[in-house]
């Protein structure tokens, strides 16, 4: 660690920290602040904490590494109880731990209008940081419970007296420093010469300095480190010098943070300082930033699933290939004092369970954590498979290029092998592309063929895989008789019916589709209904298709009683609600629904319409409930975390999905979610089209109606409601029929399938 000349006029008394050999350490330090414009002055008026409840995106990403932040409150924060509740629900479950950030211009006392220049608090009269620094770490200690230990001045704004009113208010951690970074054109402080380092400061050197992770990178990094703070100044700075370094890799500033910095560089930074003997990190980020519109570095949703993403794939680096440890600063400060610095690696995954040396490998553009039933089914088939189910998914959502939230932790969890690549398929090119967009389309789908055979062939090799499940038609179907030909693989196409019942603009005569099922080796279908099509439409022989009807899981999807949280989120006491669980497309039929409440709204005033699910088809469907005035009784609840499906499904009193088929013929394949409202005690109801009257049977588990047809609609949900013998009935139906549709039968009956595939290549080749 470097530091300034006049550095002991802002840390006394430096020790620098040199820890023994172990694993590398990661402390989280969010900024918990209110929202203002950073491009604006600050404003005592600047005191909004809404954003603070979208902490849980991030939230859910430290629950998965086991990693617990330190939140740094602000006094906006640790005064209004809403945003405190939010964070103190974490710290009652062991999830976190709070410290203090003092921003001047929203702490009281205030005399005046706050300068830019009192906007770092060590620029503030001694007496007036003395005063705003204990009221907002009095504050805490009322709202939190607790003492505050961990420290950062608002701004970075670190003073000549700032380290006794530390000691004085009993702070322990400071986290303040900014290396290789002045402040002073703003009257700030100047930490330009202060390489990355953690030390001890103060009277006592009882103060631990953990500073932000931010140093130069690069092959001058070690040479020439000034050669940076020359290239930020005049005339350079106007010509862009530093810019420049960075992109030649000779000299880059580079900040452990999702905001500003990507991941390729945050790995940059670690390894660096990893090579120089550094062991501790700090990330840190503002709270803001997870409500887009709040921050200059997360303006759009992009920006936000970029942002969870680099986070996410840091955290997975620092854990699974770095073998580090997280630690929240205190634990860090009070294992360095006592000498006992954790020196054993985080313990490593175990590896997966492999079953048989015939495995199957399915290749799922939908896959969790994307919703949607086909993602469900592949889930399913590697969970439920026993060890025997590989899966080849991509990262990215190839219709916005964005990266797919969670993908990492829903993968770190899974108790099966998934492997992923950036695309597996291109977006569709519109009508009137031109000849440059077709070529640099073609292209790039080139690019990601070539990437997904290289994926496939190595999998095939290490690890056994003889049937390759072909789990996208549209955009898969090609790998059909590729597959069977450069690695000699049984290929199986899962069709679940709208992608064959659909008059689909890219195959109007049908020919791609009938190569691909003619390529391969066996074809599930998930319904009578696609059954049936696959024959008629397509000339599929018969003997080639295996009927696996959608299955639910058993042990998750079970009865239980309301959550009394969600019922006060949605405001359901003592209402009748009406679900549907669906993704929010126009066949779904969630608009016939609304549109038949009125009527039914007579006869049941107090009914309420929970939507869970999200889709393009969202704003349509608002519209129409307002126009029906219909915003006290239709409640849309979004896409819900995987965990709380279970649970939104027992807040319903009964289900509907009036699926209804489209003109250009797109329908419903199966209708997995009537089996997972069946399975948790709930009578459905459902539309007469395509696949769904196999999953409900009419006046068995539910009740069947046409999905175009309003009146029908509401006779139906009014009957529902109004006859509690029906609707036991029904329910018991519905028991019945979950109980003998578990995904370990249906998953059963796709690996015995495989096998069959199998074996007739075996005969063959003997023959």
């Amino acid at each position: 660690m470097l530091s300034a000349p006049n550095s002991g006029a802002l840390f006394p008394a430096i020790e620098p920290i040199r820890p023994p050999p172990g694993p590398p350490i990661l402390c989280i330090i969010v900024d918990a602040e209110e929202e203002f414009h950073w491009g604006r002055p600050v404003s005592a008026r600047n005191n909004q904490t809404s954003s603070i409840r979208y902490q849980n995106r991030a939230h859910e990403v430290f629950s998965c590494y086991d990693a617990r932040p330190t939140y740094l409150v602000t006094y906006p924060i640790a005064s209004d109880p809403s945003a405190a509740s939010v964070l103190r629900g974490y710290l009652a479950d062991g999830r976190c731990d709070i410290g203090a950030q003092l921003h001047p211009w929203v702490t009281p006392p205030f005399h005046a209008e706050t300068h830019e220049r009192q906007s770092f608090p060590g620029n503030l009269p001694t007496a007036l940081e003395r005063e705003k620094l204990h009221r907002l770490t009095q504050t805490v200690r009322e709202n939190f419970n607790l003492q505050p230990k961990v420290y950062k001045a608002g701004r970075y704004g670190f003073g000549p007296s700032t380290a006794s009113l530390l000691e004085d208010e009993g702070f322990e951690v400071d986290t303040s420093l900014m290396p290789r970074t002045r402040y002073t054109h703003l009257g700030g402080p100047d930490f330009s010469t202060f390489g990355y380092g953690p030390f001890w400061f103060g009277a006592g050197r009882r103060l631990l300095e953990l500073p932000v992770t931010r140093d130069l990178t690069g092959l001058l990094a070690h040479r020439l480190p000034g050669a940076y703070g020359v290239a930020q100044r005049k005339p350079l700075r106007t010509m862009r010098a530093a810019g420049l370094l960075a992109r030649a890799r000779l000299l880059e500033r580079v900040t452990l943070s999702p905001e500003g910095s990507d991941l390729a560089a945050m790995l940059r930074l670690t390894r660096a300082l990893l090579r120089r003997g550094e062991r501790i990190f700090t990330l840190s980020y503002h709270s803001p930033s997870l409500q887009p519109g709040n921050t200059p570095y997360v303006r759009t949703q992009r920006d936000l699933a970029v942002f969870l993403d680099r986070l996410s794939g840091f955290l997975s680096f620092f854990r699974d290939e770095l073998g580090g440890v997280f630690l929240s600063a205190q634990e860090l400060r009070d294992q360095l004092a006592a000498g006992t610095l954790v020196d054993q690696a985080a313990v490593p995954r175990p590896p997966l369970p492999e079953t048989g040396t015939d495995r199957c490998l399915v290749v799922a553009n939908t896959f969790p954590p994307v919703h949607g039933g086909s993602a469900i089914v592949y889930d399913s088939l590697a969970r439920f498979g026993g060890g025997r189910v590989s899966v080849l998914a991509p990262q990215q959502d190839y219709r916005s290029g964005w990266p797919i939230p969670g993908w990492r932790e829903f993968d770190r969890r899974a108790p099966f092998k998934v492997h992923r690549i950036r695309l597996l398929r291109t977006q569709f090119l519109p009508e009137d592309a031109g000849i440059l967009e077709r070529i640099g389309g073609l292209a790039a789908d080139l690019a990601i063929r070539l990437a997904v055979l290289n994926s496939i062939r190595r999998i095939v090799r290490a690890e056994n895989i003889a049937v390759l499940c072909i789990g996208e038609l549209v955009a898969g179907g090609w790998l059909a008789a590729t597959c069977r030909r450069l690695f000699g693989l049984k290929t199986v196409i899962y069709i679940h019916g709208e992608e064959i019942s659909t008059r689909a603009r890219y195959d109007q005569s049908g020919q791609r589709r009938r190569r691909a099922f003619s390529a391969a080796s066996g074809i599930v279908a998930v319904s009578r209904f696609t059954q049936d099509t696959l024959t008629r439409m397509f000339d599929v022989p018969a003997a080639k298709i295996e009927l696996v009807s959608n299955g639910v899981d058993r042990e998750r999807f079970v009865p239980r009683p309301r959550p009394a949280h969600l019922v006060a989120r949605y405001a359901l006491q003592q209402r009748p609600v009406l679900l549907t669980v669906s993704r929010l497309y126009a066949r779904k039929g969630i608009d016939r629904v609304i549109e038949s409440l009125p009527v039914v709204l007579h006869r049941f005033p107090d009914l309420v319409y929970l939507i869970v699910g999200e889709g393009s088809y969202r704003p349509e469907l608002e519209r129409l409930a307002l126009s029906h005035g219909l915003r006290r009784n239709v409640v849309f609840a979004g896409a819900v975390p995987d965990h709380e499906l279970t649970d939104h499904y027992s807040l319903g009193d009964a289900f509907i999905m009036a699926n209804r088929e489209m003109p250009d013929g797109e329908t419903e394949g199966f209708g997995l979610v009537f089996l997972e409202a069946n399975a948790c005690g709930l009578p459905v109801i459902a539309g007469r089209a395509g696949g769904s009257v196999d999953a409900v049977t009419d006046q068995v588990n539910g009740l069947v109606v046409d999905g175009d047809d309003v009146p029908a609609i509401a006779a139906a949900i009014i009957r529902m409601f109004d006859d509690e013998a029906l609707r036991n009935n029904l329910r018991a139906g519905g028991t019945a029929i979950a109980a003998q549709s578990g995904w370990d039968r249906r998953v059963g009956q796709f690996l015995g399938f495989c096998d069959r595939l199998r074996e007739t290549r075996q005969a063959a080749d003997r023959v």
